[in-house]
C-alpha cells in the first residue's frame, strides 16, 4: 500500500458516484465482430448492415430488439436469385438511417470503388429496393447522415479523388427527390470521420478529421433559417480533438463518445444545448477504449455497440441516463442565497448562539487601524465569523434539514426550540452550518480542529450527512504526526470511520509515532492496541482510501420547498419572500409585510398566472425541464429577465432555444412579434431569417395580415427587398 504523506495526497475522493456502463448479454444470431458498418434506430430496435471483418467485406442485415437484446439475421437470397431480388453489395464506411418505416442506405466503399447508390429496405415487406434517382450527390465515404422531418440529410465525407467534402444534401423521402442545399453562415470545412446529430430543428456536427488535422470544433445548423454557426464559446471542458467517435441526442442534450485523437478514448461527454455547457459523464474503464463504434438511445439508455480497439468488437453496453433533470446557474443561485443570508432580507428567525471562541479573533482586529478593522469585519462576516444572534430564514432550514422538513413554526414552542437549539454552540460554527444550508458550501479552512469536530457533532445531530463527510475530509487533510493520536481518539468517540482508517494508516506509515508517543497510546482500548501492533508488524504498505461524498440534494431541496407550497386559482400564487428577493431586483426592493408567511405576490405584468408560476419555479432551483415541454409558456417568459431584474439571466436563452425548437411557418410571426415587444434581438433575428428562408411559402399565405406593428412590417419588407437584390 502506498504511503500517506503529510499532505495526504493519496486520499481519493469520489464525488457523486455514477452507475456507469453495463455490459449486455446478447441473444439470438449475434453478428460476428465487424466494424466500418452502419447502424440505425427505429424507436424499438437497431438495424445493422455491412462492414468489414478481418478478411473481407459483407452485406449482411441484422436487427436487434432493444427490449430483449435479441438479434435477428435477415436471409440473403441465393446468388442466382439476386437478379430478380435486389440486395445491396458488400461495403464499408457507408451510412444508414430509419425513416417512415424504412431503412435508407447510402454510399460507402466496395472493393475500392466509391459508391453513391441509394437503397431502401421496407420493414413490412422485408425487401430491399434500389432507388434510381437523378441528381444524387457524388460518390463518397466517411460522410454523415441524419433525419429531419420527412427527409434525410448528408454532409461531407471523402470522394473518389480522396478530396474532403463540405457539401450538404437533402433527400425528400415523400417526393423522392435529391436537393443540394446552399447554406449560409459559417460552413464547416471539408472533413471525414466526424459525428452529427439532430436536436429539434438543429443539426450539430462535432470534430472529425480535416485536410490538416483532427479537430474538436462544434457547428450548429438551423433548418428553419438555413444557416451554419460555429459555436466557439462554451462552458465546461470540451472533449479533446477526435475522429471516428460517435454522437447521439436526447431532448436538448448531445452525447459524444469515444474515438481516437492523441489517444484512443472511452469517455462520454454531454453537451447541453440550452446551457451551452459541456460535462464529462464517464471516463471509467467499463469497456475498452475504441473508435468506429455505434451509439443509439432507447428508453433513456445510451446503447453502445462494437467498434475497434486494435481488435474488431461485437460487444454491447448501455449507459442509463434517466430523466437527467437539468439545473442551470447553480453558482449564481448559491451566490444569491449567500447574499440573502448576509443581507438578512425578510429573515424570520433569530437564532441564539454562544459568543465563546471569538475572543482571539477580536484581539487581532484591535491591533489594526480603524479602516483595516472595518475591512476585517466585512471579511469576517462573509466567512461566517462574528458573534451574537444570527438572522435566518425558516424556509431554508425547513427545506435543508431532514428532521425539520415537516416541522411547523406556527406554534411558539417550535419557534422557541429552533431559535434556542444552538444557544450553547459557538457562533462561528453555527454560522458555517447555516452558510452550508444556504449555499451547499462550507469554508472549513477557517476552522480549527476542535471547531470542525463541533461542526461534525452538530451536523450529525441534524442528519446533514454530506456536511459531515466534507468536514471529515477536512480533518483528514489536517492529519500530522503531532495530532494523529488525538484525531484517532476523536474518530472513535464520534464514530468517524473514514477518519479512523486514515489515522490508522498514517500511524502505520509513520511508525516512529509508536515510539515517540508510546505513553499517549495507553489511553486507547486494548483491542485497538492489538490491532495497531499487528498492523505495525506487517511489511506491506497501506493504500490510499477512497471516500465517497454523498450526492448533493441542494437544488432538489429548494425545488421541493416550492413544490410543497399550495397554489391558488386566479392571478396570485404563493412563494417565499426570501427566495424571490434573492434572485429578483423587483422583489428585493419591495416593502412587504411580515405578517404572512408565505406572502402572496401579484403579477406585475400581463403575463398569465401559470407563466409567472413557471418563472418562480425556475427561481427556486434553476430547473428547466418543466419549461421544455411548455413552449407557449417559454415564449411568454421572453423578456421576464429584464422585467423582474432577475439574476438568473440564462432563463432568457433557455426560453429562446425552446421557442426555436417549435418554430414553424404557422407561428413564426407570433414569435417575431413577441421578440420585438420584448426587445429580444437574438430571437428577433432568428424569426427574420426564418421568414426570409421560407419566403416562398409565407408569401403565399395571408400570414402578414396578422402583423399589426407598422415598424415591424417595414423591417420585414426591407429584408425581403434586400434578399432579392
Amino acid at each position: 500500500m502506498s504511503k500517506l504523506k503529510e499532505t495526504n495526497e493519496t486520499i481519493k475522493i469520489k464525488n457523486e458516484p455514477n452507475e456507469g456502463w453495463v455490459k449486455v448479454k446478447q441473444k439470438g444470431k449475434i453478428p460476428k465482430p465487424t466494424y466500418q458498418n452502419c447502424c440505425a434506430y427505429d424507436e424499438k430496435s437497431m438495424w445493422w448492415f455491412g462492414g468489414k471483418n478481418e478478411t473481407s467485406l459483407n452485406n449482411s442485415l441484422f436487427n436487434l430488439d432493444l427490449e430483449s437484446f435479441t438479434w435477428k439475421k435477415f436471409k440473403k437470397p441465393p446468388k442466382e436469385e439476386l437478379v430478380q431480388t435486389q440486395w445491396p453489395e458488400s461495403r464499408c464506411y457507408h451510412t444508414c438511417v430509419c425513416l417512415l418505416n424504412k431503412l435508407y442506405l447510402f454510399g460507402g466503399i466496395s472493393n475500392g470503388q466509391y459508391l453513391n447508390d441509394l437503397w431502401v429496405f421496407d420493414f413490412i415487406q422485408e425487401k430491399w429496393k434500389q432507388l434510381q434517382i437523378q441528381g444524387a450527390p457524388e460518390e463518397r465515404c466517411y460522410h454523415g447522415m441524419v433525419t429531419f422531418q420527412n427527409s434525410f440529410y448528408i454532409f461531407g465525407g471523402m470522394n473518389k479523388d480522396e478530396l474532403l467534402l463540405s457539401d450538404f444534401w437533402e433527400f425528400d423521402c415523400i417526393k423522392r427527390i435529391w436537393k443540394k442545399i446552399t447554406p449560409k453562415g459559417e460552413i464547416p470545412s471539408g472533413r471525414k470521420f466526424f459525428s452529427c446529430s439532430v436536436i429539434g430543428p438543429f443539426l450539430y456536427i462535432f470534430g472529425g478529421e480535416t485536410s490538416t488535422k483532427i479537430v474538436n470544433d462544434l457547428y450548429k445548423y438551423e433548418y428553419g433559417t438555413n444557416q451554419f454557426f460555429l459555436i466557439t464559446e462554451t462552458n465546461g471542458n470540451k472533449p479533446k480533438a477526435r475522429k471516428n467517435h460517435n454522437s447521439v441526442s436526447f431532448r436538448e442534450k448531445l452525447f459524444i463518445s469515444g474515438g481516437s485523437g492523441e489517444n484512443m478514448y472511452n469517455d462520454l461527454h454531454l453537451y447541453n444545448t440550452d446551457t451551452n455547457t459541456w460535462e464529462l459523464l464517464s471516463c471509467e474503464q467499463f469497456y475498452s477504449k475504441r473508435s468506429q463504434h455505434k451509439l443509439i438511445i432507447h428508453n433513456e439508455r445510451i446503447i453502445l455497440y462494437g467498434g475497434y480497439d486494435e481488435t474488431i468488437l461485437n460487444d454491447l453496453y448501455y449507459y442509463p441516463i434517466g430523466d437527467m433533470n437539468v439545473y442551470i446557474e447553480t453558482e449564481q443561485i448559491m451566490k444569491d442565497m449567500h447574499n440573502l443570508f448576509l443581507n438578512e432580507k425578510f429573515a424570520d428567525l433569530d437564532i441564539q448562539t454562544s459568543n465563546e471562541g471569538n475572543e482571539d479573533n477580536e484581539r487581532e482586529i484591535e491591533k489594526e487601524n480603524v479602516e483595516e478593522k472595518e475591512k476585517e469585519k466585512e471579511k469576517e462576516k462573509e466567512k461566517g465569523l462574528g458573534k451574537g444572534n444570527i438572522k435566518a430564514h425558516w424556509c431554508i432550514l425547513n427545506a435543508r434539514i431532514p428532521q425539520w422538513n415537516d416541522l411547523l413554526i406556527s406554534t411558539s414552542n417550535n419557534l422557541n426550540m429552533i431559535e434556542t437549539k444552538f444557544q450553547k454552540e459557538k457562533t462561528k460554527v453555527i454560522r458555517s452550518i447555516l452558510i452550508y444550508l444556504y449555499t451547499d458550501n462550507c469554508e472549513l479552512s477557517i476552522h480549527t480542529i476542535p471547531e470542525i469536530l463541533d461542526l461534525i457533532r452538530i451536523s450529525e445531530s441534524l442528519e446533514l450527512v454530506r456536511l459531515t463527510v466534507l468536514s471529515e475530509i477536512a480533518l483528514i487533510k489536517m492529519i500530522t504526526s503531532d495530532n494523529v493520536l488525538d484525531l484517532m481518539s476523536s474518530s472513535e468517540q464520534l464514530s468517524l470511520f473514514s477518519l479512523r482508517n486514515h489515522c490508522f494508516s498514517y500511524i502505520l506509515n509513520h511508525r516512529e509515532i509508536l515510539f515517540q508517543k508510546g505513553m499517549q497510546l495507553n489511553k486507547f482500548p486494548h483491542e485497538f492496541l492489538m490491532e495497531l501492533f499487528k498492523g505495525s508488524s506487517s511489511t506491506s504498505e497501506t493504500n490510499g482510501i477512497k471516500i465517497k461524498i454523498p450526492k448533493s440534494t441542494y437544488l432538489q431541496d429548494l425545488e421541493k420547498l416550492q413544490n410543497n407550497l399550495s397554489q391558488t386559482n386566479g392571478v396570485a400564487i404563493y412563494a417565499h419572500k426570501g427566495i424571490l428577493a434573492a434572485h429578483s431586483g423587483v422583489f428585493s426592493q419591495s416593502k412587504i409585510s411580515k405578517e404572512k408567511s408565505p406572502e402572496i405576490f401579484t403579477d406585475r405584468s400581463p403575463r398569465r398566472p401559470e407563466v409567472l408560476r413557471t418563472m418562480i419555479k425556475f427561481l427556486y432551483s434553476g430547473r428547466i425541464d418543466h419549461i421544455q415541454q411548455l413552449p407557449d409558456i417559454a415564449l411568454e417568459l421572453i423578456g421576464a429577465v429584464e422585467d423582474y431584474q432577475l439574476t438568473l439571466k440564462s432563463l432568457e436563452e433557455v426560453c429562446i432555444n425552446i421557442v426555436k425548437r417549435v418554430g414553424n411557418i404557422n407561428n413564426i410571426l407570433t414569435i417575431l412579434s413577441v421578440a420585438h415587444e420584448a426587445s429580444s434581438l437574438s430571437l428577433k433575428r432568428y424569426a427574420m431569417d426564418f421568414i426570409i428562408h421560407n419566403k416562398e411559402y409565407i408569401l403565399k399565405t395571408e400570414i402578414f395580415e396578422q402583423i399589426n406593428n407598422v415598424q415591424l412590417l417595414h423591417e420585414i419588407i426591407k429584408l425581403l427587398v434586400d434578399e432579392q437584390n
